[in-house]
């Protein structure tokens, strides 16, 4: 069947990494490239892996399932990461990512984002080594930090009102302190008031993300555009060096890409120094944003945005958007660079 791919595993190891290099691959062929299901030819994996497919699989609301049985096995040909070779109707696919020195995922999760599904530092770590990626950069939710979960997901949450039981900040700065090596942030949320909810602790700013998560609720289209440039300009008189994916809050909040916003967002970027994160969690950037974003001089970064390990060092997509706006040739000069010391995970051990 057409929408039907192949992957040809030699020894899996269902305790380690590989389950979810596998995952990954269902998700990248659901999304771009309409397969219905994914066959591994091996006759049965633990009932723990499946589940952990199947609930990430529908938690994403994917339409692909994951089965095992008897796949044609080319020769010579097996799997191996970080090359990670699929064999379908049409040929082979790889979602390893090309040759780039010092490449940088700047957006990561940990187990304490309320949206984290099983996010680990160590195995995050290791699944990005795996993958090529040079250094990793993980950012927690600034307001999931000191606002509950309940207060947080309904956009009630400010800054002004933080309670001191409610702040979960000394559970990140022991978790760092407990965690691998590498470049620790925080992905600032800005609250209705445009308080941007930041924390001062040296452990927690590494780098800084800043992120527009919510809209005023009752607000018309135009006055939910307003409301987004407030935001911004908040986020931007903080400090950020990253502005984590652009215009999202829009398109989740299913509204159409204010195209008119990308002018002015990217003359905010380009003069404050701030680049746009390419980022395909629940998104997909906007082109048009993009080349224009480069031609006023502006920045871009990559960030896998991971609340799932299978995310962790997913750069394909990203890698694959710049190649199709012809810009993956500059990325050495377009590519936001941090001055921080930063962790080589390709040379860390296993």
């Amino acid at each position: 069947m057409p929408n039907i791919a192949a992957l040809h595993l030699e020894r899996p190891d269902w305790n380690g990494v590989l389950p979810f290099f596998i995952l990954r691959a269902a998700h990248y062929l659901e999304e771009f490239h309409g397969m219905a299901e994914l066959t591994l030819d091996c006759a049965e994996v633990p009932a723990a892996v499946q589940t952990l497919w199947d609930n990430s699989l529908g938690l994403m609301k994917r339409k692909i399932s994951i089965r095992c049985g008897v796949t044609p096995k080319p020769e010579h040909q097996v799997f191996r990461a970080p090359d990670f070779l699929m064999y379908t109707p049409s040929g082979s696919l790889s979602l390893g990512i090309p040759e780039f020195p010092d490449l940088t995922d700047f957006h990561l999760h940990t187990r304490l984002a309320y949206c984290s599904e099983n996010m680990d530092v160590a195995a995050a770590l290791q699944m990005e080594r795996l993958s090529g990626v040079s250094h990793v950069n993980f950012a927690e939710h600034s307001g999931q930090l000191y606002a509950p979960g309940e207060i947080y997901w309904s956009n009630r949450f400010l800054w002004k009102d933080r309670l001191p039981f409610a702040d979960r900040t000394p559970q990140y700065e022991e978790l760092i302190r407990r965690s691998p090596a590498a470049l620790y942030g925080l992905e600032l949320d800005v609250d209705a008031d445009a308080a941007v909810a930041d924390f001062r602790s040296p452990l927690l700013n590494g780098y800084r993300i800043g992120a527009v998560h919510f809209l005023g609720k009752d607000l018309d289209f135009a006055g939910k555009k307003a409301d987004f440039l407030r935001r911004l300009d908040a986020l931007l008189s903080g400090g950020i060096d990253i502005l984590a994916h652009p215009f999202r809050v829009f398109r989740k909040g299913g509204l159409p890409v204010p195209e008119d916003l990308f002018r002015p967002v990217a003359e905010r970027l380009t003069a404050a120094k701030v680049a746009a994160e390419i980022n395909f969690h629940t998104n997909r950037p906007h082109p048009e944003f993009v080349e224009l974003l480069l031609k006023k001089g502006g920045m871009i970064s990559f960030g896998t945005d991971s609340h799932n390990l299978y995310e962790a060092g997913y750069l394909r997509p990203h890698y694959e958007f710049c190649r199709e706006l012809g810009i993956a040739g500059r990325l050495d000069e377009i590519l936001f660079r941090h001055t921080s010391e930063r962790t080589d995970v390709s040379k860390s051990k296993r």
